[in-house]
């Protein structure tokens, strides 16, 4: 019963560490499959990354374009400024002249019998003062448009600036930021791929090996036919000193007493046994 116990409780040792091995065998294919839905996670993630690269590309795109047009238009303000200043200066000569003519001495007066000339010089002098009237406005017109469109094409040159800031803050977030994002994902693949393809397959030959090894040392263990049922005492057994001593000494007895007869028959019989020996 000890030794039926003792080949029992080793066995089931030996079952419980396979089962163990299993486990982590299964274990280590569901390592496998999270490996694998980690990298599509993050080949996932790298899409998102390249859209985001795509939408910034597109968005300074966008900006370009605004700059292409705000650029032509701040040219065109530029050029209508500076044919207003030409024709302010035309109009300002045009100007000082009739004011210069304005302060000339006046002719001599007409005779009263003259009046046709009276009326024509009359006439001369108010069409001069609406000339001159027209010409001041037009070069106050002129000097207000010249300001606006100088005015524009300074806020379209500025705006240009800030497109260039911006286009080029998209650009430092697409070539380093969204780049080393993307670079971190795809080390982070090539990590569980080596995991999926070197670490895992290893581990699993590991078990592999353990799993073999512990069914080599329970073929060793079980070359008994077993027959019957195997029972196991649950009363531990102790060593009975007593009894022993007990027994030892009846033997010991029962020993001595068998010595003590042979001894007393060879004194009796000796000289016969002594003739008989001789003869």
């Amino acid at each position: 019963d000890s030794s039926s116990s003792s080949l029992q409780l080793t066995i089931g040792g030996v079952h419980v560490r396979m089962d163990k091995i299993r486990n982590n065998m299964e274990r280590n294919a569901g390592e496998v499959l999270r490996a694998e839905l980690a990298i599509k996670e993050l080949e996932a993630e790298i899409l998102v990354v390249d859209a985001s690269s795509e939408k910034l590309g597109n968005e300074m795109k966008r900006l370009e374009s605004g700059i292409r047009w705000r650029r032509t238009a701040a040219k065109n303000s530029q050029a209508e400024a500076e044919s207003g200043r030409l024709r302010l200066i035309e109009a300002e000569k045009l100007l000082n002249k009739l004011l210069d003519s304005e302060q000339e001495p006046p002719a001599e007066d007409v005779g009263e019998g003259d009046a046709v000339s009276q009326i024509l010089l009359q006439t001369v002098q108010r069409n001069e003062a609406a000339l001159a009237g027209e010409l001041l406005s037009t070069v106050n017109e002129l000097s207000a448009y010249i300001y606006h469109s100088t005015t524009r094409a300074d806020t379209l040159l500025d705006a240009i600036e800030g497109i260039n800031l911006e286009i080029a803050s998209l650009n430092l977030v697409m070539s380093v930021d969204l780049a080393q994002k993307k670079q971190g994902l795809k080390l982070r693949i090539e990590g569980l791929e080596i995991k999926k393809t070197v670490d895992l397959p290893q581990d699993k030959g590991q078990l592999v090996a353990d799993l073999q090894g512990e069914q080599v040392l329970l073929d060793m263990l079980t070359p008994i036919e077993q027959i019957g049922r195997v029972t196991v005492s649950q009363k531990p057994v102790r060593p009975r000193k007593m009894r022993a001593l007990t027994i030892l000494t009846f033997l010991a007895f029962m020993g001595s007493i068998f010595v003590v007869f042979v001894w007393e028959y060879y004194q009796r019989n000796k000289n016969v046994i002594s003739i008989g020996e001789t003869s």
